[in-house]
């Protein structure tokens, strides 16, 4: 009998899971930075207008 019984889909699906982890980790991370920059370049901007009105 053989020691080890793996099967490479297991081994494939773990990778891919980890992937997809991976990028949503990304992707979100992304976005969470890009709404900071949003809404600093807002205040930014708000403070600017109301400072020269």
């Amino acid at each position: 009998m053989p020691a080890r019984r793996r099967p490479p889909s297991l081994l494939l699906l773990t990778l891919l899971t980890l992937l997809t982890l991976l990028t949503l980790l990304t992707l979100l991370t992304l976005l969470t930075l890009l709404t900071l920059l949003t809404l600093l370049t807002l205040l930014t901007l708000l403070t600017l207008l109301t400072l020269l009105t």
